[in-house]
């Protein structure tokens, strides 16, 4: 066998990831409203990057910016319910209308969305409580330190020795607030919440005590014979104290969070003008760019 060199010339055809096509592959997925948030971010990290602001520009029929899209929704929301800008303007001049402006004002608060936040419910329940005032102070503390699922994750003691507190008073104000609406709430986990709940709910059934305090990895496995091995008790009685926990609340605060209303913004609007489909592009949410001058 013969070996040798040689040059030979050859044409490949080959992907080479480029910086730009790389950019285009990560923004072509996104909608517009996570396009304009990237774009932002970009004005934000990127000093060589302007956002333009034009004093006029040429808009698409029926696209909104966000301003005109808060009020064409006040306006839409006037529009839909019973009351009228006739009545939202003796809101505030008042008296003139007499019993029927009044009916329809109470209508206009009973169809307002606002609802108290979970540490204003949790304070007044707490301030309409036998506990002094300094108790009730050290209480606005703990509700204040609550996070989104209710809990309170820093240790007491910890918590004493940085605010200086006696830890009695804190433990006794935190007992209290375990016993507020909704139950449960300043507790360190779920395994804590769930047990507090069952002890409130459920004073004399020590089996659902010892099963949340002893045995809840099992019951998360759902390995209920290891359970009924372990606390001698018949897989019937596992199951049946499993649907009892059912009933708990794992996380409290998720009862009173608010829901925030998802708008949905389209990328691309198509409308059907004499028999023929217009398609717009929805840009109006993307900021417009420029490079700085000085740069």
């Amino acid at each position: 066998m013969n070996l040798s060199q040689s040059l030979v010339q050859k044409q490949t055809q080959k992907l080479v990831m480029t910086q730009d096509l790389r950019q285009s592959i990560e923004l072509l997925p996104l909608s517009t409203l996570e396009l304009g948030d990237r774009i932002s971010s970009e004005l934000v990290e990127n000093p060589m990057l302007e956002e333009e602001y034009p004093s006029e520009r040429n808009r698409t029929p029926d696209l909104y910016s966000r301003d005109d899209l808060r009020r064409k929704e006040k306006n839409d929301f006037l529009k839909n319910s019973d009351v009228t800008w006739q009545d939202n303007f003796s809101l505030d001049r008042g008296g003139s209308s007499g019993s029927d402006a009044s009916d329809r004002n109470q209508k206009y608060i009973e169809s307002s969305p606002e609802k108290s936040s979970l540490s204003e419910h949790l304070l007044w329940q707490l301030r309409l409580s036998s506990l002094k005032p300094e108790e009730i102070s050290i209480g606005e503390i703990l509700i204040s330190m609550l996070d989104d699922h209710g809990f309170i994750t820093i240790e007491i003691p910890v918590l004493c020795a940085e605010m200086k507190l006696n830890e009695k008073k804190v433990r006794k104000v935190l007992e209290q607030i375990h016993r507020l609406d909704p139950i449960g709430i300043g507790a360190k986990d779920v395994e804590e919440t769930l047990l507090i709940q069952a002890k409130i709910l459920k004073p004399e059934d020590k089996k659902l005590h010892t099963l949340i305090r002893d045995h809840i990895k099992d019951l998360e496995k759902l390995d209920y014979k290891t359970i009924s091995k372990k606390m001698e008790i018949p897989l019937e009685a596992v199951e049946s104290l499993a649907s009892e926990i059912k009933k708990l609340e794992p996380y409290p605060a998720t009862l009173y969070t608010a829901n925030k209303p998802d708008y949905v913004i389209p990328d691309v609007i198509v409308r059907e003008v004499e028999g023929e489909f217009d398609i717009y592009i929805n840009d109006e949410w993307i900021p417009r760019l420029k490079i700085n001058k000085e740069y």
